[in-house]
């Protein structure tokens, strides 16, 4: 018996100084594993929180670019609207003082006054009616053979349509009463082209019926 007890006694001896260690390294290990764990964790939050960061900084790039694109396309229309409007009001502005001069030329010839009407031809004119590069005392001759005939005429501006840049049809009605035969009137339309210089001056005048 006092063997036995003593056996115990050294058993317990040896317990206590050496105790059991097992439980605690499992719980260290787990913990490790844990610690582990939550690093990964930790490195793919971050891994996604740049990506983030990039997707952002691409998104902003892009964006930028598009703003920079619209704003481009934005200026160019512009400036194709502006060109437009300058074309279309310097084409009018054209217009408006080559058919104000047509005007004016037919005006000066109802009031047959030759040095007023010879303002409106071009110095190198080519073409008057039937006659081809005529000069200031040929084109004297004509307007005064024609008054001489005729009493009385006008020229009534019907319509005036651009044919190209410089040509112009002017559609007109002529009126006139002859010296030989004052009691009959006479009128006829008659169709006129128009050529003229890039001062509106007239550099061909002739009928096209």
């Amino acid at each position: 018996m006092k063997i036995l007890l003593s056996i115990i006694t050294l058993l317990f001896g040896i317990y206590a100084c050496n105790p059991p260690i097992k439980k605690d390294k499992v719980k260290v290990d787990h913990e490790k594993e844990l610690l582990e764990a939550d690093r990964k964790l930790l490195e793919s939050e971050k891994k996604l929180l740049e990506l983030e960061k990039i997707n952002l900084e691409n998104s902003k790039i892009a964006s930028d670019k598009e703003a920079k694109f619209k704003e481009n396309n934005r200026v160019v229309k512009n400036k194709e609207v502006l060109n437009r409007e300058y074309e279309n009001s310097t084409n009018s502005d054209y217009y408006s003082d080559a058919e104000s001069n047509i005007s004016n030329f037919l005006s000066a010839e109802n009031a047959r006054d030759f040095e007023y009407i010879y303002s409106f031809y071009s110095p190198y004119l080519r073409r008057y009616f039937g006659h081809n590069n005529p000069t200031y005392s040929s084109l004297q001759n004509l307007y005064q053979k024609s008054w001489s005939s005729n009493s009385y005429s006008k020229n009534t501006v019907v319509t005036i349509d651009q044919i190209v840049e410089n040509e112009f049809l002017v559609r007109i009605n002529y009126e006139w009463e002859r010296y030989s035969d004052p009691s009959k009137f006479n009128s006829k339309y008659d169709n006129l082209k128009f050529v003229l210089d890039d001062n509106n001056k007239i550099i061909e005048v002739y009928s096209i019926n």
